[in-house]
């Protein structure tokens, strides 16, 4: 499906359609959201993401720890992953940690990268980085189609 990126809100009208299942955050709970991941600028594309289907985006992103409030509990176990992993050089301080999957991959972006940053997946053990996508909008268009064509 092709949508010109982003467009958060037709992708989150998709989703609710089939699911019912889509909910946002309110300004109070961006702001809480921004303090929980570091207090760093939000990137335009990952705020509009969140505001729109930021507790719960029906199937988009299953199984993976990326929704309010969870993702700020899980910030120090995402830490902690690079600090035990030792790939700080990898993941810069000024990174925004916004998924965790199953404790063994993390994705991130730099709060510093633009309106709509790469986006960086590690795998526990890799090393290098395991993954990267061009754009945040990007990285969520690609979960979207891995989910409309049954790749899970």
């Amino acid at each position: 499906m092709a949508m010109s990126a982003p467009d958060f809100e037709q992708l989150a009208t998709i989703l609710a359609t089939r699911d019912n299942a889509v909910a946002g955050l309110t300004h109070a709970e961006l702001l809480e959201l921004e303090r929980g991941l570091g207090g760093m600028r939000l990137p335009l594309a990952y705020r509009d993401f969140m505001k729109r289907m930021g507790r719960d985006a029906g199937p988009l992103l299953a199984g993976t720890d990326a929704f309010y409030p969870q993702i700020i509990d899980y910030q120090a176990e995402a830490w902690e992953l690079v600090s035990d992993e030792k790939i700080g050089h990898l993941v810069p301080a000024e990174s925004i940690i916004f998924a965790t999957h199953q404790g063994y991959q993390i994705y991130w972006m730099s709060s510093e990268a633009g309106d709509d940053p790469p986006v960086f997946m590690y795998q526990e053990n890799d090393q290098k980085i395991s993954r990267r996508w061009e754009s945040f909008s990007e990285f969520v268009y690609g979960e979207f189609e891995r989910f409309h064509s049954g790749r899970q």
